[in-house]
């Protein structure tokens, strides 16, 4: 894979170029002020510009810099209906760009990015970004009622899981298996915040939960995932009960919540009993 930064010379070069485009900002793990960027990090430049068909309506451009294997667009639409867009393409090499193409007037809404680097201003048109941290996405301190909701509706969803597993119903259970997961990646987002004071970002879905987990903890979730095997799921609603148990119960006594304990027993008796009709 090209060394994306030489590539991004290039992209800015380009649009240093076109007189059309007057700005370019970075997003993504670029522009992020905590690094996280490793080989298969993508480019995210975005172009504002005065003509938007010009680079919006035509591909040619995006062929200067590489071999394409596979591209997708797509358009936005903000509230006063003015469009922008995004090019999204694969270079035979592996690096993935990720080209945003909006009009001028939308640098009065820059601030809607999560986050973004001011690379090229020719008209001085853009604020400097005033995020240096990852605060938009650290969890908020849930309230009990926030805390007994979730585990209320997790005991209620997983005997979902048992009668699909019972009836062999594998996209369904698969299905309910991925709302729990998502409850579970809440309480593991509450868990860190209580142990990082409300600032940790565990990233879109989850995605920096190995990084800051414990190793033991990391394989306690893991157990919470199977495959296609039905003994292997009822393992994973086990796994999954068990972590709701051990997270609920700290989060419970950290925050001066009640867990369900009674709640939990009578669930897991139910569930072991739908397990031997199998």
């Amino acid at each position: 894979m090209r060394d994306r930064l030489k590539v991004l010379d290039e992209i800015l070069q380009f649009a240093k170029n076109d007189e059309n485009i007057r700005a370019v900002v970075l997003q993504g793990s670029l522009a992020n002020p905590i690094n996280r960027i490793d080989k298969l990090s993508d480019l995210d430049p975005l172009f504002y510009v005065k003509d938007i068909s010009k680079l919006a309506f035509h591909d040619e451009w995006l062929d200067q810099f590489g071999v394409i294997i596979t591209r997708l667009y797509d358009e936005f639409i903000n509230d006063n209906n003015t469009k922008s867009y995004i090019k999204m393409v694969i270079y035979e090499d592996g690096l993935k760009v990720d080209f945003g193409i909006a009009p001028l007037e939308l640098t009065n809404e820059i601030d809607k990015l999560m986050f973004y680097k001011v690379i090229i201003d020719k008209d001085s048109l853009i604020k400097p970004n005033s995020v240096t941290t990852e605060e938009k996405f650290y969890p908020l301190k849930p309230t009990a009622l926030e805390y007994q909701t979730l585990i209320n509706n997790f005991f209620w969803d997983i005997n979902y899981i048992s009668k699909s597993l019972y009836r062999e119903e594998m996209y369904f259970a698969k299905f309910m298996f991925e709302n729990l997961n998502k409850m579970i990646r809440k309480l593991l987002s509450w868990h860190l915040g209580i142990k990082h004071n409300w600032e940790v970002n565990i990233g879109l879905e989850g995605r920096y939960l190995k990084s800051l987990l414990s190793e033991d903890l990391w394989k306690k979730v893991l157990a919470t995932f199977s495959g296609s095997d039905i003994s292997e799921n009822w393992k994973a609603i086990y796994a999954m009960c068990d972590l709701v148990r051990e997270l609920g119960s700290s989060i419970a006594s950290e925050l001066d919540f009640t867990y369900p304990t009674e709640q939990d027993i009578r669930i897991v008796n139910y569930l072991k009993k739908i397990e031997k009709m199998i």
